[in-house]
């Protein structure tokens, strides 16, 4: 039971010691990088960069404020280092820093540490912030004690330029602090900067202080080495000042020669020989103009708007002459302090922008980038906005796109609400430049419409013509449809028509038609960009090479146009084509059409030419053929018609031979027979009750048929058929008989003939011989003959409308042509036996005078 318990009893405490152990180093850890002190509850510490204080014992971090984001430096001193030191020693140690602090607190100097918050203290550390500090002059000069390992990048190789150590030099001294034996090494003052005098007499005035003064010079220029080393040992350090009686013997050849004899005296042990404070400050050493530059920064705070406006004009011209490192770490944070006055931000902004192109990208962003952001959100005076647009190209180049986006943008947008041309025109020129680092919605919501603004509403010509060019640039970071929909409207809404605004029309139109990316479609081009281009070409201020490059513009859309749109089209009638010869590989019947009988002119050549199709040769290449006639039929496909000569006197009429032919080949067999058969069956009966023709006299004139379409003669059918229908006496049948080609006489429609006085028996035989004279008035019968003028083939296809609206009634020209197909038969009078149909009320002369005006 008892070794149960001791092993129990040792489980725990060794549990609780690794426990212990853990938290320890854990608290460890915490009070390295973030101890638990009041000061990180304002401050974030982010780096562990060097060294300071007696002895090196405060640790200094790099940081920020939390609620501003202002750098700052972060001192931290722990507590644990005095652990094994003595009570007494350890608080009369933590008293000596508080005490530091407390007196740097205190001091408002340009030229000495500025505290930003006070010493706060924790159970495990004291802290306090002041402004950015990078290192001490002691790691600066090789001690690297308590400083972070590896040493940062700053301190490696680091030396000093020599206006550094003049406006070091003339910074305030530090007062006294007595020598106590019996105290820790660190807490004692530095006994290799300390005076002889100290050692010899005990007695110290402000001639310790140059000598002080003087050591540092000499360790300056001889890496860190002072003129003796006594390892803090007060007995060497005697002996060593016994020896510093005669300083002709001290090796000063590293020192410039402006100052080495300076500094000879500063540490002659006599402190009645050294110079004091006024005297060494005059030297010529120190008339240095980065020095009193360096010096005035400190003192602005104390001068007027009006001195410090001359300052800041002539400060331009002294930065080349200052090491980079000091202009940007020591000039720039001045400036930056004096941007609190806006008044005063016009003459600081040029220096500013100056240091921007000299320093790297990597500076810039570091050290001048989150100054200028503040400056970029100002709006007045106006001429703050015109040096940032003066300076956009270098801001564009060493700004990170996000900041970009975040602050150069919004300041592009309101230089172009801005009411000063300079400043319009300068935002228009730069915006191309980084129209790729700009959103598609905020190209689209945001900047478009803000330009398009100013473009319409300025007074302006230069502010708009650079409108133009710069939607010209632009366009290749838009989309297509954008450009489309946005951008040509907009175009069309530019009032003013001046050569400069044209040109830079045309140049946009250019660049969104040949580039690979955007392009026009032909239905833009025709419908919405040249009527719009065309009248612009003729604008009279034009130059001559001005309206060719807007013609040549045009042209090059037009081909564009044709070209594409022939494409289109001969992809169509390929497709119909296939389609036809897929129709043509299928059994179809030929549908059979009827031909009209029309006068024709003979052609030199022999071959017979309607009127109608000598009519409308003009149009012959305008593709309209398949509209001639109003049949529908095309040139290609128009029946052959063979014409019968008249048959001589005495002999009986021949019948017409029909030649019917294929635009093509000729028709076979089977088609032959299969168009009897339809014609046969589209046979109608005449339109009244035709007995047998008592004459052999009377003849037929048919036509042939075709299965394509011709042009019909349809006032010969019209006239015929009435005329048929029209009762006529006995006698004058005979004259009447010749009537019967009256739709192919050349009569003009003016003439009102005597029909009732010509038989119908004879109409037919008149059609058969043409060249026979016609008698037209039955009281002159021995009237001449009269030339018969070129007959004329008329389309009344037309007045289908005009007839009464039936349930889906047949055409005039299917009437035209079932007519004709039919076999023409003289009507006779009925008999008084047969009982006759009922009457339909015949067309009078002026019912065809009306039809035909």
């Amino acid at each position: 039971m008892e070794s149960m318990l001791n092993k129990l009893r040792s489980s725990m405490s060794s549990a609780a010691t690794s426990a212990v152990s853990n938290a320890v180093q854990i608290a460890s850890q915490v009070s390295n990088y973030l101890p638990g002190n009041p000061v990180t509850r304002e401050f974030e510490a982010t780096a562990h960069v060097a060294s300071a204080g007696p002895g090196l014992v405060w640790k200094v971090y790099k940081g920020h404020k939390k609620s501003t984001k202002q750098d700052a430096a972060i001192f931290v001193f722990e507590k644990r280092i005095l652990d094994r030191w003595d009570k007494q020693e350890r608080e009369a140690m933590l008293d000596r820093l508080r005490k530091g602090v407390s007196q740097l607190t205190r001091l408002r100097h340009p030229q000495v540490l500025t505290v930003q918050h006070p010493l706060e203290e924790s159970r495990d550390s004291l802290a306090f912030a002041t402004e950015p500090v990078f290192a001490s002059l002691a790691n600066v000069l090789g001690n690297t004690d308590s400083a972070p390992t590896p040493l940062p990048p700053q301190l490696r190789d680091y030396k000093l330029y020599d206006v550094e150590i003049k406006y070091g030099l003339m910074q305030p001294f530090w007062p006294f602090e007595e020598y106590v034996p019996n105290r820790q090494a660190i807490c004692q003052p530095t006994l290799d900067y300390l005076a002889p005098e100290y050692a010899l007499t005990h007695t110290l005035d402000p001639a310790a202080d140059l000598f002080s003064l003087g050591v540092v010079i000499h360790a300056l220029f001889n890496t860190g080495r002072p003129v003796f080393q006594n390892h803090q040992d007060f007995v060497t350090f005697k002996r060593n000042c016994c020896e510093l009686k005669n300083t002709n013997t001290l090796q000063l050849s590293s020192i410039p020669e402006g100052v080495r004899e300076e500094v000879r005296l500063l540490l002659h042990a006599t402190p009645q020989l050294r110079p004091d404070a006024l005297q060494l400050s005059k030297i010529s050493y120190f008339e240095d103009v980065g020095v009193k530059t360096l010096n005035y920064l400190d003192q602005m705070f104390q001068w007027d708007n009006m001195q410090k406006s001359q300052f800041y004009k002539s400060l331009p011209q002294i930065i080349p002459q200052l090491p980079h490192r000091v202009c940007v770490l020591r000039v720039v944070p001045s400036l930056m302090q004096e941007c609190v006055n806006t008044t005063m931000v016009p003459f600081v902004l040029p220096v500013i922008l100056l240091m921007s192109e000299r320093a790297s990208r990597e500076e810039y962003v570091e050290h001048i980038l989150p100054h200028l952001k503040p400056i970029m959100k100002m709006t007045d005076p106006p001429q703050i906005m015109l040096q940032l647009m003066q300076k956009m190209e270098l801001l564009l180049g060493k700004t990170p796109p996000e900041d970009v986006r975040g602050d150069v943008l919004p300041l592009l947008y309101r230089a172009l609400e801005c009411d000063m041309q300079q400043i319009q025109e300068l935002c228009l020129s730069v915006i191309p430049s980084c129209a790729a680092l700009v959103e598609s919605h905020a190209m689209k919501n945001a900047l478009l419409p803000k330009i398009k603004k100013l473009c319409l509403a300025t007074g302006y010509l230069s502010v708009r013509v650079n409108c133009l060019v710069s939607v010209g640039k632009i366009l290749e970071h838009l989309d297509r449809w954008l450009v489309m929909d946005d951008i040509f409207p907009f175009l069309e809404q530019i009032p003013s028509r001046e050569s400069p605004v044209i040109m830079a029309i045309i140049g946009i139109f250019k660049v969104a038609m040949t580039h690979k990316k955007l392009g026009i479609s032909k239905e833009v081009l025709a419908t919405r960009v040249l009527p719009f281009l065309f009248p612009l070409s003729i604008e009279n201020s034009l130059t001559p090479t001005q309206h060719s490059s807007v013609m040549s513009l045009i042209k090059e859309m037009t081909e564009k146009v044709e070209a594409e749109h022939r494409i289109k089209l001969e992809q169509l009638n390929s497709i119909k084509d296939e389609q036809k010869a897929l129709q043509m590989a299928m059994p179809t019947s030929l549908a059979s059409g009827s031909t009209v009988s029309t006068a024709s002119t003979a052609t030199a050549n022999g071959s017979v030419v309607s009127p109608a199709e000598a009519a409308t040769d003009m149009f012959a290449g305008l593709g309209l053929n398949q509209f001639a006639g109003g049949g529908g039929s095309s040139a290609s496909l128009k029946p052959a018609v063979s014409s019968s000569a008249p048959a001589p006197a005495g002999n009986k009429t021949q019948q017409p031979k029909t030649d019917v032919t294929s635009p093509t080949a000729p028709l076979s067999m089977q088609d032959k027979h299969r168009m009897m058969k339809e014609q046969g069956l589209q046979k109608q009966p005449p339109l009244l009750p035709s007995p047998p023709a008592p004459s052999s006299t009377i003849t037929k004139n048919t036509q042939p048929s075709s299965s394509s379409s011709q042009t019909s003669n349809l006032t010969s059918s019209l006239i015929t058929s009435n005329l048929s229908m029209i009762a006529s006496p006995p006698g004058a049948q005979q004259q009447i008989g010749q009537m019967g080609g009256l739709g192919n006489t050349g009569l003009s429609y003016g003439m009102r003939p005597n029909l009732t006085q010509q038989p119908l028996g004879t109409m037919n035989s008149w059609a058969t011989s043409p060249t026979q004279p016609q008698s037209w008035a039955s009281p002159m019968p021995h009237q001449q003959p009269q030339s018969q003028p070129q007959p004329m083939s008329l389309n009344l296809g037309a007045f289908d409308n005009l007839l009464p609206s039936q349930p889906r009634p047949p055409s005039m020209n299917q009437m035209a042509s079932n007519f004709k197909s039919a076999p023409m038969m003289a009507p006779l009078r009925p008999m008084t036996m047969i009982p006759a149909p009922a009457p339909v009320r015949p067309l009078t002369s002026s019912d065809i005078n009306d039809l035909l005006s």
